[in-house]
């Protein structure tokens, strides 16, 4: 901003400022101008006087220590939830597992019906290997570890709640 010739400005001097706005806002600012028979400069003085008050009761200042906080509480959070989404993909993972094993169960089984006498055991050995390769790339559902991870995001998401309904509208 710009101060008028010799100091500061007086109490209810008009002080020049430039501002730049895109081809668009500049266009809608000088039509919505032009229809209510008053300057850009007005119009935008307008707007901001209007705008200006909701924006300062809208932000809350920090100090350093509330800053850190914050800062440490988020951080937190977003550690439990990535921790919560690498269990949830894991847990995606075990279910398309299971999905393989039972639907390769059922295509064996409809194999088997088919299949002549002699050649069942050669089937039901290949069914056997296929589902202990699936079985090797699964990983028990350890729901008490699940539970324990669910619990600590809930509590990292309480006090970042706790810390932002402070500075927070």
């Amino acid at each position: 901003m710009s101060e008028a010739k010799g100091g500061a400005p007086r109490k209810g001097e008009l002080v020049p400022l430039t501002v730049r706005f895109t081809r668009e806002a500049y266009d809608a600012i000088r039509e919505i101008a032009n229809e209510n028979n008053i300057s850009t400069a007005a119009l935008v003085r307008i707007a901001v006087d209007m705008e200006i008050d909701r924006y300062l009761s809208l932000i809350r200042f920090l100090d350093y220590g509330m800053e850190k906080q914050v800062k440490d509480s988020v951080r937190g959070l977003f550690t439990e939830t990535q921790k919560v989404l690498f269990e949830l993909r894991r847990i995606g993972v075990n279910f398309n597992q299971q999905a393989r094993l039972y639907n390769l169960k059922k295509s064996f089984d409809r194999e088997m019906k088919n299949a002549p006498a002699g050649s069942r055991i050669d089937l039901m050995q290949r069914q056997m290997a296929m589902e202990k390769q699936i079985q090797a790339e699964c990983k028990p559902l350890d729901m008490e570890k699940l539970e324990e991870l669910i619990a600590r995001f809930e509590a990292a998401s309480r006090e970042v709640n706790k810390v932002l309904c402070r500075i927070l509208p």
